[in-house]
């Protein structure tokens, strides 16, 4: 078909092949553009949610260590309370023989429960 002939454009209209080819082309860079656009966008995304995971990975690492520091300090504590409810039993019982009231129920009454509980199962 020769350049300067005649067609029906996308409309139904009919014009020349020329008009018709530079519509086309404006109509095809342009969505080429915005594919262009969103493969850039797609790529900022998929650059933050790596940022974003490794984040993650590290704040959930730092977390999960302090987690762990904490409950080596709670281990920690609760055997110093042990061994000290162990010196105080050891006392107690001196004292008793010794004919000395060891009634402390203001100290008692500040040991968490679920700790008596462990302590008499120990």
């Amino acid at each position: 078909m020769a350049k300067g002939s005649m067609v029906v454009s996308e409309s139904g209209k009919l014009t020349s092949q020329n008009d018709e080819i530079k519509k086309l082309t404006r109509s095809f860079m342009k969505a080429n553009n915005k594919i262009a656009e969103y493969v850039e966008e797609q790529n900022i995304h998929e650059k933050t949610l790596k940022e974003l995971n490794e984040k993650k990975k590290a704040l959930t690492a730092k977390v999960n260590e302090e987690i762990k520091e904490i409950k080596q300090n709670q281990k920690q504590l609760r055997d110093k309370v042990i061994f000290q409810l162990g010196e105080r039993s050891a006392q107690a019982k001196i004292l008793k023989e010794l004919g000395a009231s060891v009634e402390d129920k203001e100290t008692l009454k500040r040991i968490p429960q679920n700790l008596k509980v462990e302590i008499e199962h120990e």
